[in-house]
């Protein structure tokens, strides 16, 4: 499907205008690793254009080494799923939580990255639902109204907090505020 939109923005001139890119909203709780990989695999046998996971990063808060993890995931599997395994691939975390838990779990994984023979992961953008939260008044209940500049301090902070993940945010990074459309 991505490799047939691509084709038709080409096709029609829209290239300069319009990059095509796959996403997957990948979040261990829902799905196994092993059928989220399967997924991936298909992905990357048919299309060569940019993957970004918009999911969440289901680690434990901060990193620690001998935490379980639902289902058959793992530090590795999370990371290979937003961080390497594919071409071109981006994480887009979410960062939700007011707490700041989200961001101490995506600063877990880049570190574990980093102390295992990765680097750590650079973040471009980010993703918050504040707007979509704003429409139906329930993300009081889940802690879940992290606003953009929230979300983008959280992990800031949360990546320079070690040495080896500091600076993991890219200046000017931008979050992606999720709306429903349309209104309920």
């Amino acid at each position: 499907m991505v490799q047939s939109i691509n084709s038709y923005v080409i096709n029609h001139g829209y290239g300069y205008q319009i990059f095509v890119a796959g996403a997957m909203d990948i979040e261990a709780p829902w799905n196994t690793y092993t059928n989220t990989k399967a997924w991936l695999d298909g992905y990357k046998d048919t299309c060569w254009r940019n993957f970004y996971n918009y999911g969440t990063c289901d680690c434990p808060d901060g990193y620690q080494p001998y935490a379980p993890f639902a289902r058959d995931w793992s530090y590795d599997r999370i990371h290979e799923v937003s961080q390497r395994g594919l071409p071109v691939k981006y994480p887009l975390p979410e960062i939700y939580h007011t707490d700041g838990i989200d961001a101490r779990r995506w600063q877990g994984l880049s570190l574990w990255g980093y102390l295992n023979g990765y680097s750590k992961i650079t973040f471009q953008e980010l993703l918050t639902q504040s707007r979509a939260c704003s429409q139906t008044q329930n993300c009081d209940l889940y802690n879940t109204l992290n606003t953009p500049i929230m979300a983008i301090q959280q992990l800031r902070e949360a990546l320079d907090a070690d040495w080896r993940t500091a600076d993991g945010l890219v200046p000017y990074s931008r979050s992606t505020d999720m709306t429903w459309y349309p209104r309920p």
